[in-house]
């Protein structure tokens, strides 16, 4: 190597040296020098205090105003009622039921028994405000049928009159009968012809004969209500009302006369 070059690394390497001395050195400033907030408030924690300066920077003090107490308020007393006088409803007394007068029966049967027993009679009610009224002597029989049965006369004078007919109604069911027009003469009988003792002797005939019979349709427990009608319809006889019982069948014979 030549002589200059040596004097040139030798000058580079000085140059080096002193260029990281300075470097460190101000590296070292860097890190120990305290900042400049910190400075400038140990500065200012320095300085001496202007008491008037920091009275007028504050101002007037103003004092806080003092709570006036709310009054508590006082309850009003309930005033005490008085008594006042309760008018209780006073029961409205329940009229009593006056009992509906029952109808009184156009006719007491005659009770006959199919053994030869005893007959009871029956008067028919005087008081009869149609041309045709019941007379003689209803009667009622025994019997096996499973309808119901009424045979009547119907006689004006005694002289038995066509063209009536016998209408019926049964209650509850409602059921409705009607019989044939009436004959001239005795058209229709009904009942047993004779009745024995029991040694085999007639006692008796039981037979009943008349010109207009009404036959209906079941023998449901209840009652029918009779009466009779002329050729137009209208009503011309009392009512008669017969309870029946399906477990106590029985016909029933009527006399109707003008």
């Amino acid at each position: 190597m030549k002589r200059w070059q040596i004097l040139m690394l030798i000058v580079m390497a000085m140059l080096a040296a002193i260029l990281f001395c300075g470097v460190a050195i101000f590296s070292r400033s860097l890190f120990t020098a305290p900042p400049p907030e910190i400075i400038a408030e140990k500065a200012a924690a320095d300085a001496p205090v202007d008491v008037a300066a920091t009275r007028r920077a504050i101002g007037t003090h103003t004092p806080t105003p003092t709570r006036t107490p709310t009054a508590t308020a006082t309850d009003t007393p309930v005033p005490t009622p008085t008594n006042t006088r309760v008018v209780h409803d006073t029961a409205t007394p329940t009229p009593s039921r006056t009992p509906t007068p029952m109808p009184t029966p156009t006719n007491t049967l005659v009770v006959r028994s199919s053994g030869g027993g005893a007959v009871s009679y029956a008067t028919p009610t005087p008081v009869c405000s149609y041309p045709f009224c019941v007379s003689g002597q209803p009667a009622e029989y025994d019997t096996n049928n499973y309808f119901l049965v009424v045979l009547a006369q119907v006689t004006e004078n005694g002289i038995l009159q066509p063209g009536y007919k016998l209408v019926g109604v049964h209650s509850p069911t409602g059921l409705h009968a009607e019989s044939a027009p009436s004959c001239p003469d005795l058209c229709k009988a009904s009942g047993v012809e004779s009745i024995t003792d029991d040694n085999g002797n007639v006692i008796r005939f039981e037979v009943q004969k008349g010109n207009v019979q009404l036959e209906t349709q079941t023998y449901d427990t209840g009652v029918w209500s009779v009466w009779l009608v002329d050729p137009n319809g209208q009503q011309v006889s009392e009512t008669v009302n017969i309870p029946i019982d399906h477990e106590n069948r029985k016909w029933y014979y009527y006399q109707f006369a003008k």
